[in-house]
């Protein structure tokens, strides 16, 4: 069902586009691929999309995506630096005192080996991860905000700036903006309010 729907809107866009003219010519549009959780760059000419439970590659030049892995509900995505896919599990507990921990991440590869089990007392969740850092935030909205830096070797965690960057980009005129993923060198992605995503990469 999930297929249809995101077939349809992405049929309707293209047929909006008829009568709401933009200016998408340094643009390609994501083929099957709508409403992402996570828009990660992997290497140079490839990018990891994360869609519910699934996990796609995307290769710019061809193109073309394809199913590569499958995560839980809670786990988040991240990349190594040569490219490996890396999960963390998110786990959240009642706390009764300064003893207990609220929070639990679990560092797996996709083999689903434990590579490292970090606890902490604030209630936080992951916004990167690679093999050396996770960085951090508040993950409850009514609590007061923080960003923090992980070490994964030690689990040493220290708050962090939470810097506010302006990247170079061009966003055509009456694009309806959901969401902007600056990847990397010039490489981004604009998604709509449908979910539809349109890359840059000019």
């Amino acid at each position: 069902m999930g297929k249809i729907l995101s077939i349809i809107k992405t049929i309707l866009v293209f047929l909006l586009s008829f009568f709401v003219p933009l200016d998408l010519d340094n643009f390609h549009i994501i083929a099957n691929i709508t409403n992402p959780q996570q828009v990660l760059s992997k290497k140079k000419n490839e990018i990891v999309l994360v869609k519910d439970r699934d996990i796609f590659l995307y290769r710019i030049k061809e193109k073309k995506s394809e199913k590569i892995a499958e995560r839980n509900p809670n786990d988040f995505v991240g990349i190594s630096k040569d490219g490996d896919i890396l999960l963390c599990t998110i786990e959240h507990f009642l706390i009764n005192s300064y003893d207990d921990f609220s929070t639990k991440f679990t560092i797996k590869n996709l083999k689903d080996e434990t590579e490292k089990e970090l606890k902490f007392f604030e209630t936080i969740r992951p916004i990167y991860l690679d093999e050396e850092k996770i960085i951090a935030v508040t993950a409850e909205d009514f609590l007061e905000q923080h960003q923090y830096l992980i070490r994964l070797s030690d689990g040493y965690m220290q708050e962090s700036y939470m810097e506010k960057r302006k990247f170079p980009v061009k966003i055509p005129e009456d694009f309806d903006l959901k969401n902007l993923y600056y990847l990397k060198d010039g490489v981004y992605i604009l998604e709509d309010i449908f979910g539809n995503l349109y890359l840059n990469n000019s």
